[in-house]
């Protein structure tokens, strides 16, 4: 999935894909889970987690995800170059909205963060309630990576054709507002955030990102 970064949704969902009954209101003021609330009323838990936003010319909106097949999905990766030196590693905490039955699904869009962290930590110590920058693995600047398949399933990402960060990408904002701890066993977190970004296909063809927002599971700490 890194290079070139094709998303494999089916993977992620198998990873993330219990509920819990949770609250949240336009990814403000989230409400924390309670252990005991693990497996109850798993169904409708799913009609907490969001995404909107306006790729191009495309409005994506999920939501009220229940009795569907559109999922929401998180996981941990660690990234095999040796970016970090040698005390720290390289991972990565995604999220995902698209569909949870077909590993060629169009219209998914995945968000990843990735950075160095000290091995020995058990809890995540890359997702925090701050602003965060745009990233590229090529150029080793940790920070934010952004992918989406549209309709006709061509791959677009935060990244130039070559993988490295866009100048004007700098530009672009990203910021977790809202995160507390996830009754789900399989996403230790919940976030609520805010985008925008420039995303680009292989021509290098550019393509807004506008008004994203939502709520996910975030793994949040390793197993």
């Amino acid at each position: 999935m890194i290079e070139n970064m094709k998303i494999t949704p089916v993977i992620l969902v198998l990873m993330c894909l219990s509920f819990c009954n949770i609250g949240c209101q336009k990814g403000l003021d989230l409400t924390e889970g309670e252990p005991e609330e693990r497996f109850a009323n798993l169904s409708s838990a799913n009609n907490a987690y969001f995404f909107e936003a306006k790729i191009g010319s495309d409005s994506l909106i999920y939501r009220d995800l229940v009795d569907t097949n559109i999922a929401n999905g998180a996981q941990t990766t660690f990234v095999p170059e040796p970016l970090c030196g040698s005390i720290n590693i390289a991972k990565m905490e995604s999220f995902f909205f698209g569909n949870a039955t077909d590993t060629g699904a169009t219209r998914v869009i995945q968000v990843s963060i990735w950075g160095c962290a000290p091995p020995q930590l058990n809890l995540d110590t890359l997702i925090n309630v701050q602003k965060y920058g745009y990233g590229s693995l090529i150029d080793t600047i940790p920070g934010v990576l952004v992918q989406y398949i549209d309709e006709n399933d061509k791959l677009w990402q935060s990244v130039d054709s070559d993988g490295k960060l866009p100048g004007n990408q700098r530009d672009s904002t990203f910021v977790i507002t809202d995160m507390v701890n996830n009754s789900d066993p399989f996403a230790g977190r919940r976030i609520a955030g805010e985008f925008s970004v420039i995303l680009y296909d292989t021509n290098d063809t550019q393509m807004n990102l506008e008004g994203g927002k939502f709520v996910s599971r975030v793994r949040g700490r390793l197993f």
